[in-house]
């Protein structure tokens, strides 16, 4: 395992000082003493919190705020070429319901002016009976 500024004997390995590069990729500072400077852990590789990020790290956090963005974005397409599907589809039931309560209204609208007539021509049958049997009660 390395740490900052030493790396600890492994398997029979002498304990040396490392000036090279971490596995994380940042710049190793040589041990002085025994003494860490830049974090209390041997083992640590980060800078300790008050520090400000580094560029690479900022650069790590701006890909992955633009990968969310990018993937809000294309979250929020799929969303609305779903409502306008799921719009469209309703707009063609309600269609078709309409279709189908004009054609009952035309049917209910015959079968009412029928009905109608019907209607009219039992009055005028028993108007006619009614005045029919007035006239044969005067004529007697």
């Amino acid at each position: 395992m390395q740490g900052i500024g030493r790396h600890w004997p492994v398997n029979g390995e002498s304990p040396r000082s490392d000036l090279g590069m971490a596995s994380s990729g940042s710049v190793c500072l040589p041990a002085h003493r025994g003494v860490e400077h830049r974090s209390t852990s041997p083992w640590s590789t980060s800078p300790p919190a008050s520090a400000p990020p580094s560029r690479r790290q900022l650069e790590v956090m701006e890909e992955r705020v633009a990968g969310a963005i990018t993937n809000l974005h294309r979250q929020l397409l799929a969303d609305r070429q779903e409502a306008d599907m799921l719009v469209q589809q309703s707009l063609n039931r309600l269609e078709a319901r309409l279709g189908t309560c004009e054609q009952a209204q035309g049917r209910c609208e015959r079968r009412l002016a029928e009905l109608a007539g019907v209607t009219r021509d039992l009055g005028d049958e028993l108007q006619g009976r009614c005045t029919g049997e007035q006239l044969q009660g005067f004529s007697e």
